[in-house]
């Protein structure tokens, strides 16, 4: 299966977080699986480390640099067809733009989505398919 990780699950895989679900770290372990994150993902994150929201053991630029290396995960570059959706999903009750963002490449990608965010089930009537961490 192909699924996109949520900034928020892929925070809590770098702090090895037990807040992950069992069935959802089943998922995770599985070499089978593929794995991506939005290209937004990655603005996220320092945006978080700047301001102090999440913590590193490691400097954020190790960090950021053992994504692709040390768990295979592609990254899902912004592109129209993602944008396009992004306008109408903006209409709607959720109104994070990165969030936004997540969803759309989700459902233009054919991708299951992973993620904790309490708001995502909504988006299930444009065609997201999710898994609730």
């Amino acid at each position: 299966m192909k699924y996109l990780l949520d900034t928020q699950i892929y925070i809590w895989i770098l702090q090895d977080n037990h807040l992950i679900k069992k069935d959802v770290r089943i998922i995770l372990e599985n070499s089978n699986n593929t794995f991506f994150l939005n290209s937004e993902t990655f603005r996220e994150i320092a945006i978080k480390y700047r301001i102090g929201k999440i913590k590193f053991g490691d400097k954020f630029e190790e960090v950021i640099s053992k994504i692709p290396k040390n768990f295979g995960i592609k990254t899902i570059q912004l592109n129209v067809k993602h944008l396009e959706l992004f306008a109408q999903l903006s209409q709607t009750v959720h109104k994070d733009p990165a969030d936004l963002l997540i969803i759309s490449q989700a459902i233009k990608n054919n991708l299951t989505l992973i993620s904790a965010d309490g708001n995502f089930p909504y988006y299930r009537k444009f065609g997201l398919k999710l898994i609730e961490a």
